[in-house]
């Protein structure tokens, strides 16, 4: 079972040779953040089959997507935990952000009240925050500027 950036992303397109997500969480905000390697000359393809996924995902998101993704994050972590350097930074941050560590049957207590509607509305509230662009490489100027990316994102969101 893949995830639907493996799919939808890296797995169809062969100029995508690298794409990870990744959320930071912290007390008051959060980060959400794609890392990307594309070849030379096809970043606007990758960005507009990553940009319509994400939209699409923020208009489309079914209920089956969402339980497959909530069982894999619940997997996920728990997998993660059986080694003790995440265990430890985990507890870490639970004390830090809650005063106290939360029994896992509370974590996935979390994790399963998300709705459909939830999700939809954090989607929509992270697309609409204006991304930073961070590049490296040779010949850039065929990159879109944060405001251009964040224009595709606003015109494209219902």
């Amino acid at each position: 079972m893949h995830s639907r950036l493996y799919t939808n992303v890296l797995g169809g397109n062969d100029f995508v040779e690298a794409c990870v997500a990744n959320n930071f969480s912290y007390k008051e905000t959060g980060l959400f953040l794609f890392y990307s390697k594309v070849t030379h000359g096809n970043f606007i393809p990758f960005l507009n089959t990553l940009l319509g996924d994400m939209i699409d995902l923020s208009e489309n998101l079914s209920q089956t997507d969402l339980d497959r993704a909530k069982n894999q994050l619940k997997s996920n972590i728990f997998m993660a935990l059986e080694q003790r350097t995440v265990k430890s930074n985990d507890i870490g941050s639970q004390i830090m952000f809650y005063g106290n560590r939360l029994p896992s049957e509370q974590i996935v207590s979390q994790i399963d009240k998300l709705t459909v509607a939830d999700a939809k509305m954090i989607f929509k509230k992270t697309l609409s925050s204006k991304p930073t662009v961070v590049s490296y490489g040779k010949n850039l100027e065929e990159l879109p500027s944060a405001d251009d990316i964040q224009r595709i994102l606003k015109t494209n969101l219902v």
